[in-house]
Formats: structure tokens, C-alpha cells, sequence
């Protein structure tokens, strides 16, 4: 059976997984063939890739750090290039592992979770570590935010989830303290940014986009969080947010303006500049 010309192969198998329930093995041994009901419904989910509705959307679920993580229009799509952000948070926190113990735990802040993939899979795989972690998260859509709740327990990571925007979503009894590790991924596309208006891109939430004080440049919410973030940082804490590829040097003036003293700027994989650490 000829796979439709207008979807690549690894789209293809995945939408014949999905209409059908079985493997992509057990279907290619069998030559793809689908029935009557499961071609239908393949179909309708080849037509609405075709107006380029994101894969990740139609499947339901999205891989993360080797991890699946269970996505739906109210969130944003984890991307590889966030792996990036872990990566730094983990190189940080291996480094510091002497500082934590079970009764004085590594404290993780996930702003503006969505899905919860960063805020789960830090927990997870600095317990693989043997670094002891207390996490939270939060997120201004509740609806998001029972996402991440549910991927947190599909994926077995014991995090906190508080409902608001950013560090105002938490209690006071969780910033007595302050936390050791804040991570975000941010909106910081711009209202006039053409990938927006257009694609894919236009599926995902908008305010998990340009955040819900939309700017031209984009910067809204990295300003805020810089200011915030500073504010609930332990001594000796990290801050590591994500940003666009076009906004490094804004996000750096950022945090300066905010006060950390050790600003570490990063690119990612590709070598794009993507991501800014910040220590007081």
C-alpha cells in the first residue's frame, strides 16, 4: 500500500498506529493494510495533518528526554531544544550534589509548566542521580495544569502543581526557603513574528507564545521572570530559562537589570544562543 505523498514515512506509520492500535512492526509486515474502520479513521487524521495540524496533537503524545509525555492543544509541544535547558540544569546540579541530602533536598521550581516535561523530568532523573529533590510547578491555565499532573503520575515523579501566574501561584510555606534550581521555558515569541501567524506554530496555544501581556519583541515575560525568579532563589541557586534564538543578549541585559551577578549565556545543539543561567 503506497504511502500518501503529501506525509513522510515516519508521519505515516505513526497516523497507521493510531487509526489501527497496533505497531508500526506488525503493520509493515503486513503491508499496512488497514481495515475498513481504521482506514477511515487514518483519513481523518491524514486530512487534518495535511492543514498541518501537529503530529504530536493528532497522536496525543510527544517524546521528551526518552520519555513519553501526553500533549493536547492547551499545552505546548515539548521540543529538542529544550532537552538543552535539562542538560545545563543536570550539569549544575551534579556538580552541587554535595549540598543535598533526603533531609535537605535539592528544591526545584518549574515556571510556566504545560505539559510538565521539564519539572518532571528533572525530578526524575536527578533521583537517578542520587541527588534528592523537592519539586513544584506552576501554570497560569488549569486546564494545563491537570496535564501535568497527569503526566507526573503516568511517569511516576512526585511534584507539587500550583495553579497561577508564576512564582505568585505559590504559598508562602513553599518560598520560606527559597529554591535551589528555577527553570523555565517561557513565552517570548513576538505578536508580529511571522512563524507565529503561520504552520504549525499557529495550532499551539497563543499564551503559551507570547504569554498573556503580548509584545512586539517578545520579552514580556522573560523581563518579569528575571525579576521573580531572583526574588525565591536560594543563595548559591540557579536560574536557567530558554529563550529565542534572537533574543540573548535582551535576556542577558535581564538579568543584569535584576541583579545576578553570574549570567552565563548557552547555545544550543545547533549552536543557536537558546538559554541564559543566572546565579546570585
Amino acid at each position: 500500500m503506497a504511502t500518501s505523498p503529501s506525509l513522510s514515512r515516519q508521519e505515516d506509520l505513526a497516523l497507521r498506529e493510531a487509526a489501527s492500535g497496533r505497531p508500526r512492526t506488525q503493520l509493515i509486515a503486513n503491508d499496512l493494510k488497514l481495515s475498513e474502520p481504521e482506514r477511515a479513521l487514518y483519513e481523518r487524521l491524514a486530512r487534518r495533518r495535511f492543514a498541518d495540524e501537529p503530529l504530536s496533537y493528532l497522536l496525543g503524545h510527544k517524546e521528551f528526554y526518552g520519555r513519553r509525555f501526553w500533549v493536547s492543544p492547551s499545552c505546548l509541544i515539548p521540543r529538542p531544544e529544550t532537552e538543552g535547558l535539562v542538560e545545563a540544569a543536570l550539569n549544575w546540579a551534579t556538580g552541587q550534589a554535595h549540598r543535598f541530602a533526603t533531609e535537605a533536598p535539592l528544591r526545584l521550581l518549574d515556571l510556566g509548566t504545560g505539559s510538565g516535561c521539564l519539572a518532571v523530568t528533572l525530578t526524575l532523573e536527578l533521583q537517578a542521580r542520587r541527588i534528592a529533590v523537592r519539586s513544584c510547578a506552576t501554570d497560569l491555565s488549569e486546564k494545563t495544569l491537570q496535564l501535568a499532573r497527569n503526566n507526573a503520575a503516568w511517569l511516576g515523579a512526585a511534584v507539587q502543581l500550583f495553579h497561577g501566574s508564576w512564582t505568585l501561584a505559590l504559598p508562602d510555606t513553599e518560598r520560606a526557603g527559597g529554591f535551589d534550581l528555577i527553570v523555565s521555558n517561557p513565552p517570548y515569541v513576538g505578536i508580529e513574528d511571522p512563524e507565529f501567524l503561520s504552520g504549525e506554530l499557529s495550532w499551539e496555544p497563543a499564551a503559551a507564545l507570547v504569554g498573556s501581556r503580548p509584545s512586539q519583541d517578545g520579552m514580556n515575560d522573560l523581563r518579569e521572570l528575571s525579576m521573580q525568579a531572583l526574588a525565591c532563589l536560594a543563595a548559591g541557586g540557579l536560574f536557567a530559562v530558554e529563550h529565542g534564538s534572537r533574543q540573548q543578549q535582551q535576556v542577558v541585559s535581564c538579568f543584569q537589570d535584576a541583579g545576578f551577578s553570574h549570567i552565563t549565556p548557552m547555545n544550543d545543539l545547533a549552536g543557536r544562543p537558546r538559554y541564559v543561567l543566572g546565579r546570585l
